[in-house]
């Protein structure tokens, strides 16, 4: 099995989540790769794609969203696995994800999870950083990854590729 783990970040979250799901399958055949950097891969060198983006203000990664769209018939015959990391907790932060995702391709998905969020405002610009303190301050959501969920999540790529 050849896998490649693809992600959109904005503060460094969702990076953090794909690297752990990575040691969490202890393979050397998978790739991780920055949606921004995805531009020379060739997904048909891949088995199974595991796709995971933030969510910010409503809305997910602009270019994992673009990856999705375009590569959707190439993914469709791959084994998906997709997760998002967003304050929207447990099925409500897959419905985030839903309302993004081509619905095919959704449905597609062998597994999607929610695996947690965390707050790094060292990395958010002020207007960001201002919103995202105010959103914490406020509504108190579970914050930090996910760590068992993120090893189940790894598992199960692992037990379907």
């Amino acid at each position: 099995m050849k896998a490649l783990i693809v992600y959109g970040t904005k503060s460094g979250t969702t990076e953090k989540c794909a690297q752990k799901i990575k040691a969490a399958m202890a393979s050397e055949a998978i790739d991780v790769l920055d949606i921004r950097k995805f531009k020379d891969k060739d997904l048909a060198a891949y088995d199974t794609v595991v796709a995971g983006t933030s969510v910010y203000m409503g809305r997910i990664n602009s270019r994992l969203k673009r990856f999705l769209v375009q590569n959707s018939p190439a993914l469709q015959g791959k084994q998906l696995h997709l997760f998002v990391c967003c304050m929207a907790q447990g099925e409500e932060g897959v419905a985030e994800l839903q309302k993004h995702v081509p619905e095919g391709l959704f449905k597609h998905a062998t597994q999607v999870m929610q695996l947690g969020c965390e707050a790094n405002y060292e990395r958010l610009n002020p207007l960001y950083r201002s919103i995202m303190k105010k959103i914490v301050t406020e509504q108190k959501p579970q914050m930090g990854l996910h760590e068992q969920e993120i090893v189940a999540f790894a598992q199960k790529v692992m037990a379907t590729a």
